[in-house]
């Protein structure tokens, strides 16, 4: 079947999710990707689907390092390789190359001897994964079409492997120092010098931040934004419960139906990002929808008013978040926004959907200023 990946898109499927739902029938793998970043390596290969794959059967990547794939990016290819014993990354690199190594695709064993085969233009990041317009086909294979795919690749593989290194490779990691995952905002000076100065400037500003919003954590004026009253679900208020219509059309989650992933990015006080959360959407027979919010681990439910989630969508069932407490000083001008702009039943649970700019004087005086991308 053939896939076009865009947010904008009423029928959008993503190449992750797309790569999930083959490899959980899988008993064996082969991947090869021109690059890859932590984020990427976060999404597909740390999610338990291939985890299980790495456990219980087999999975061989090759990863160019050409660009984008950088010194952090090898380290935890390097730690994967330890941790599973049937999970093997090596890096595709010769010095004196014709073309750079640019394959993305993933090739599938099933349990009955057929396969699948997910190959497209999307890279192993978050952005090639789930943000950037890409074109891929995910492609059921019978036995005998399975076993060609499989002998060609082995075939390249065996007459490849004297550029096929380990990730621990010293010349590996020479050349991965070189690779600056940095996207330089647009540039108004012309001559070389003031090129030169000003790309040293914003490597400098942006390194704190950059390479998150490279990975396409930042938003602009017209991304969706649903701002809502979180409400007490016993002792597990972890679990957010919402209602059908802002499970389905703001979170882009399908019933009963676990292949999909909604990833979510709780951005802390101090401004910094923590680790992805890649939920798998939760849906119980007495009709309550939830997601597992990491960011309210820990926190007793407040005995007076609601903690408010404001979430800005990034991508299909890819979102920024951040929990406001009632202690937190903004948490009164969106409580007071919720008042103004419901119009539904005095008491009900507040849940309104909008875009950024409806919002955005409120937005610019909290956590997630950092990440508009103007």
């Amino acid at each position: 079947m053939f896939y076009f990946q865009d947010l904008s898109f009423s029928q959008q499927y993503s190449t992750h999710e797309a790569l999930l739902k083959s490899c959980s029938e899988a008993v064996k793998g082969y991947g090869a990707y021109a690059w890859v970043t932590t984020d990427g390596i976060k999404v597909l290969w740390e999610d338990e689907v291939f985890q299980n794959l790495f456990k219980n059967g087999s999975y061989h990547a090759v990863v160019g390092i050409d660009q984008v794939t950088n010194i952090e990016a090898l380290e935890m290819l390097s730690n994967l390789n330890k941790n599973y014993s049937n999970f093997n990354v090596q890096i595709y690199y010769e010095k004196r190359n014709k073309g750079i190594f640019h394959p993305k695709f993933s090739l599938f064993k099933k349990e009955n001897n057929k396969g699948s085969l997910v190959v497209g233009s999307g890279n192993l990041t978050v952005s090639g994964l789930r943000i950037n317009k890409e074109a891929f086909n995910s492609i059921e294979l019978e036995k005998n079409s399975y076993d060609k795919a499989e002998s060609y690749w082995k075939n390249w593989l065996k007459e490849a492997h004297e550029k096929l290194k380990s990730p621990d490779d010293p010349e590996i990691i020479e050349k991965a120092k070189k690779n600056k995952f940095i996207r330089i905002k647009s540039i108004k000076t012309k001559s070389r010098k003031e090129i030169l100065h000003s790309i040293n400037n914003e490597i400098q500003k942006f390194e704190e931040i950059q390479t998150s919003i490279d990975e396409g954590w930042g938003f602009f004026e017209t991304n969706k934004v649903l701002i809502a009253e979180i409400p007490k679900s016993g002792n597990r208020w972890k679990q957010a419960n919402f209602d059908k219509n802002t499970f389905k059309n703001f979170f882009g989650a399908y019933f009963f139906d676990s292949s999909y992933r909604v990833l979510l990015r709780n951005i802390k006080k101090n401004g910094s990002l923590s680790e992805i959360e890649s939920r798998q959407n939760v849906t119980v027979r007495s009709h309550n929808y939830r997601f597992e919010l990491d960011a309210a681990s820990g926190l007793d439910y407040p005995s007076k008013d609601k903690p408010i989630g404001l979430f800005i969508q990034i991508a299909t069932r890819m979102f920024l978040y951040h929990l406001f407490m009632p202690a937190d000083k903004d948490h009164v001008k969106l409580k007071n926004w919720l008042k103004r702009n419901w119009k539904g039943k005095k008491e009900n649970i507040k849940r309104i959907t909008t875009q950024v700019k409806k919002i955005e004087k409120i937005l610019d005086k909290t956590v997630f200023k950092k990440y508009a991308s103007k």
